[in-house]
């Protein structure tokens, strides 16, 4: 029975991490006019907003089932999308506390804050990170158990 690997752990972490949060909540408006507060989902942001997240999930998932045999362009598939997740992790942070309506700014806004689903996004972001950086240090244990018995 094979065991499964650390690194494919945290990468399938990580993809699963950003697409649970999509329709979690990204960011909510309070407006200074006592008009009630919009909650915006990940969901309510632009499709390209959904689109590449799930396409990042996706990556991540894959890259996950690559590093678990331990094959060299895994480990830098996995850096790759770790990195492009971690980036729009980031991303996707900054957009939540600015919100905007196609593009323009939204007017009469008192408070923004950052939702859950948008920290939960940059969370699986970073597990993806560590668990791509852990997939070398796998590999190099593997290739040291594997390696030639030393006769004395």
């Amino acid at each position: 029975m094979k065991r499964v690997s650390l690194a494919s752990v945290l990468l399938l972490l990580g993809g699963v991490l950003l697409a649970v949060a999509l329709p979690m909540s990204w960011s909510t408006v309070v407006f200074a006019d006592h008009t009630p507060s919009i909650t915006l989902t990940g969901l309510d942001y632009a499709g390209y907003d959904i689109v590449t997240t799930l396409l990042l999930a996706l990556l991540l998932c894959f890259a996950a089932l690559v590093v678990a045999p331990r094959r060299r362009w895994g480990s830098v598939l996995g850096v790759t999308a770790a990195l492009l997740a971690a980036l729009w992790g980031v991303l996707v942070v900054l957009a939540a506390a600015n919100p905007s309506d196609n593009g323009n700014p939204i007017t009469g806004v008192n408070t923004v804050t950052v939702g859950i689903g948008a920290w939960v996004v940059l969370a699986g972001a970073v597990v993806a990170l560590f668990g791509s950086l852990v997939s070398f240090r796998d590999r190099r244990a593997a290739a040291i158990r594997l390696g030639a018995a030393s006769g004395v």
